[in-house]
């Protein structure tokens, strides 16, 4: 059983607008042919509704027409309006059209562990993932950012607990507070030449976090960018960067760290709880360590503080139990 092609323009013209998919049967002589699936053209002008059946007859044959609720399949050249420039905008990926005529990715409803964003939808360029677009999803395992791209927005992949791979590209110039927050399950990621600054908690949580190179050119670690990242032994901090926020680097595992010249302060909580750290160079340019900064560092033996250093705040050393020498300038 099959469509006739005369069916195709009263099928177009009769069902305009679906938001779904249409499944098509044809009976003749009372005898229900095996259901087929055919793809329209959608547009808004729509009047089928929710499970709405539309029967056609034509020479003895009776087209019925069932909307469902299922997968929006497209085909042909007027796919929906969101694909553009040969790019797939994957099933339930939600969007916005800002003013300056690019696109900012608002959020996903579809299933797919594995997603690549369109560099454009709608002939028009994704700029932007925005505020929690992806927060939470837990079907996620990798998704690939095109070029392009410049913003990723705070929370945009908070709670991916399952995703353990994504490319960023190049483009890419700001990532937003607590971007990657708990995506426990990332272990390694590259992060693009443009970046100037790691917010506030985008990799806190990342338990499974081992391998993370910051590029020459980032001026600033944001508070608990690091923090409780049990997986990372050791980070390369680069001669770039002049400030390193509060609990920056807390209940990591990290064992050894250089503190590139520039930092002038070690914040409050910077280093607490980080019991496996038993090597830190401290620069000539610091002047303060603050509150709890080094507290229960349990392996750090020994330690020369520099000798512009004018302030050790409360608590700086509190419970550094292995601590046997230590030199005050």
């Amino acid at each position: 059983c099959y469509l006739p092609y005369m069916f195709q323009p009263i099928m177009a013209s009769g069902a305009k607008g679906c938001k779904g998919d249409m499944r098509i049967c044809v009976e003749t002589g009372g005898k229900v042919c095996p259901m087929g699936m055919f793809v329209l053209n959608c547009r808004k002008e729509a009047r089928l509704h929710k499970n709405e059946e539309v029967y056609m007859n034509t020479g003895g044959l009776r087209l019925r027409l069932v909307f469902l609720l299922a997968v929006v399949l497209l085909l042909g050249v007027g796919m929906v309006g969101a694909q553009a420039s040969g790019d797939v905008v994957p099933e339930g990926l939600q969007y916005r059209i800002e003013e300056d005529g690019s696109v900012t990715i608002t959020g996903f409803t579809g299933g797919e562990s594995a997603l690549i964003l369109p560099a454009a939808i709608e002939g028009k360029p994704v700029r932007t993932i925005g505020y929690e677009a992806f927060r939470d999803n837990t079907s996620l395992l990798g998704i690939i950012i095109k070029n392009g791209v410049t913003r990723i927005d705070g929370r945009a992949f908070y709670g991916c607990t399952n995703l353990n791979s994504i490319s960023i590209p190049q483009s890419v110039s700001s990532i937003g507070y607590y971007a990657f927050f708990k995506c426990s399950s990332l272990s390694s990621i590259s992060l693009p030449a443009g970046l100037t600054m790691i917010d506030s908690g985008v990799f806190c949580l990342c338990i499974n976090l081992t391998s993370i190179t910051i590029p020459e050119g980032v001026a600033s670690i944001g508070f608990e960018a690091f923090g409780s990242c049990s997986s990372m032994t050791s980070i390369n901090v680069p001669d770039s960067v002049l400030e390193i926020g509060e609990a920056a680097f807390r209940n990591s595992s990290i064992s050894t760290i250089i503190i590139p010249n520039g930092v002038t302060n070690i914040e409050k909580y910077t280093f607490q709880d980080c019991i496996n750290l038993s090597t830190i160079s401290l620069p000539s340019t610091i002047t303060s360590i603050g509150r709890y900064a080094f507290s229960q560092c349990k392996s750090l033996n020994s330690l020369v503080l520099p000798k512009e250093l004018q302030i050790i705040d409360d608590f700086s050393f509190d419970r550094c139990s292995g601590l046997t020498s230590i030199k005050i300038p």
